[in-house]
């Protein structure tokens, strides 16, 4: 019957259920029909009572397929026939608004959006509690949520902005930041800054700077540090953003945040620094950098293994040049290889 609308007009008058599952498939007659965007079929079946809020084997809503795959007719359809774009039944990682949101269907986005809740209010009026089978409340804001967060790793700027607009994210702002800084969206993270806490720490305590340099994203460790991010803000671990910078070789980072007067010879929780773990993982050109402005080479780790000691322990390709380097600086062993906890 798929994408066969006369055929599905003949079995509908043959008596076929359409709310019935086909043995072999694995949803609805109406799911497949959305699945593969069969924008007639779904008319039909919609005309002869299928479920505007039917599912696969699985779970997945057909708005929620329709709205992942860009049918924006389809969706709007389905709307019209009741669909429900907030169910309490459903995770809000697998809404529609998350669907349309993270593969960029902006329309659909939209006309998800304009749909009165139940009670016949809307998102902006703030009265936006539903209740499930159940009686447990929840809030459609949570959908919106969701969506932005997701819309913000994916870095859809317009996206965005429309999610933005359709409910007060205030309250998650802080960790929108953190999205768009962790994966280096540079629209996004521009739509997020107005008035949020760049040193705001998530539940690991790192700061948007932290993951911005981790990930090597210097356009945005630099707007950071110029709305007065915290250049040596660490970690729960005490690893701070120079240290993860280093770790990952991310020279352009570390030149950066060292001339935002990060300290080059802060250690974590293990006594880790900067330059024992750009020894530790081989980056000659970090190492370069942190020599260059007078590092303490020989700064150990808590057990005593020195940077010329972790690059030592090495078995990658450029180990050799880093312990030549390190040497030629005058770098020492900090303690026997063979005592060495690693």
């Amino acid at each position: 019957m798929v994408g066969d609308e006369n055929r599905g007009k003949t079995l509908i008058e043959d008596g076929a259920e359409v709310d019935q599952f086909p043995i072999i498939c694995t949803g609805i007659p109406l799911y497949l029909a959305v699945e593969n965007g069969h924008e007639a079929v779904v008319l039909v079946l919609l005309e002869a009572g299928a479920h505007a809020n039917g599912s696969s084997k699985k779970g997945t809503r057909v708005l929620t397929v329709a709205s992942r795959n860009g049918h924006e007719a389809i969706v709007r359809a389905l709307l019209e026939a009741g669909a429900v774009v907030y169910n309490a039944t459903e995770h809000e990682h697998e809404s529609p608004l998350r669907a349309a949101a993270v593969n960029g269907h902006k329309e659909i986005l939209r006309a998800l959006l304009e749909v009165k809740i139940e009670g016949g209010t809307t998102i902006e009026s703030g009265d936006d509690r539903l209740e499930n089978n159940d009686g447990n409340t929840f809030t459609a804001h949570k959908y919106i949520q969701e969506a932005t967060r997701a819309a913000c790793r994916y870095g859809d700027e317009e996206v965005v902005r429309i999610l933005l607009r359709a409910a007060d994210v205030n309250e998650d702002q802080a960790h929108l930041l953190y999205v768009a800084a962790e994966n280096g969206h540079e629209g996004v993270f521009d739509l997020l800054m107005t008035g949020a806490n760049v040193n705001h720490e998530n539940s690991t305590g790192a700061t948007p700077l932290f993951t911005a340099a981790r990930n090597g994203h210097e356009n945005v460790v630099k707007k950071l540090l110029d709305a007065g991010a915290t250049v040596d803000k660490a970690n729960v671990r005490g690893t701070s953003p120079l240290i993860a910078a280093a770790r990952k070789g991310h020279e352009a980072v570390v030149r950066i945040l060292l001339e935002a007067g990060a300290d080059c010879d802060l250690q974590n929780n293990d006594g880790v620094t900067s330059l024992w773990i750009a020894a530790r993982n081989g980056h000659i050109t970090v190492i370069e950098v942190l020599l260059s402005i007078g590092v303490d080479k020989n700064k150990a780790r808590r057990d005593g293994a020195s940077p010329l000691d972790a690059a030592m322990r090495n078995e990658i390709s450029s180990s050799e040049m880093v312990i030549e380097r390190l040497r030629g600086a005058g770098a020492v062993s900090g303690i026997l290889m063979s005592k060495v906890a690693w």
